[in-house]
This record gives C-alpha cells, sequence and structure tokens, in this order.
C-alpha cells in the first residue's frame, strides 16, 4: 500500500466522509457550499486571466521618511 503523505489525506477524508455520512440527512452540505465554488478558483481560469493577474502593478513609491522629525523630541530636564 503506497504511504505518501497524498494518499494517507485521502485515506483521511474517505473515513471522515463514512463518519459523518449520517448527518447529510439533516444537516445537507449544498446548504452550506455555494452553487459553483470552483468558479473563481485559480486552477480553472484561462491562462491569459491568470497572466493578467501575474502581471506587475503600478504602486505608489515608498516615501521618504525623515527619521529625525518624526520622533518626539527628548526632554533632558535642563
Amino acid at each position: 500500500m503506497d504511504d505518501s503523505a497524498f494518499s494517507q489525506a485521502i485515506r483521511d477524508h474517505l473515513a471522515l466522509k463514512r463518519r459523518n455520512g449520517w448527518l447529510e440527512g439533516t444537516m445537507p452540505l449544498e446548504t452550506y457550499v455555494g452553487a459553483d465554488e470552483l468558479a473563481n478558483h485559480a486552477l480553472f481560469r484561462s491562462e491569459t486571466d491568470a497572466r493578467a493577474d501575474d502581471a506587475p502593478t503600478a504602486e505608489e513609491p515608498a516615501r521618504e521618511v525623515d527619521i529625525w522629525s518624526a520622533t518626539p523630541v527628548f526632554d533632558w530636564g535642563d
């Protein structure tokens, strides 16, 4: 038997599904899951859309901060 992490995850998922199968009658998953939860998933987008999302966007340049005037003046108590 394959003991990879993926295989173990599949076995755990199927065991959980069997244990919780009785809940389907009183708490059907369809009421909790969106109609098309995969519609906007990255794996199901077109290559053009994926490339557009990966394209760099123009960002506001970081402003230089004058650290000497930005901090409060220490009162030496003179």
